[in-house]
């Protein structure tokens, strides 16, 4: 399953803040992914703990 599953774009961003990459509002979803993937500070696991968290921080 992609760490992207169920990630809305509001999501994707604070992840890649969290990497330390600069993003901005006219970034689209595939562009986000992009970021992500391509940052230095990407590692898969991290990754997917960090997005789980962030997924459910929104729904509460």
């Amino acid at each position: 399953m992609s760490i992207f599953a169920g990630a809305r774009k509001c999501d994707l961003k604070i992840l890649a803040e969290e990497l330390g990459e600069t993003v901005n509002d006219s970034h689209k979803l595939k562009d986000l992914k992009k970021i992500i993937l391509a940052s230095k500070e990407y590692d898969e696991e991290s990754a997917k703990e960090w997005m789980n968290t962030i997924i459910n921080e929104r729904k509460e």
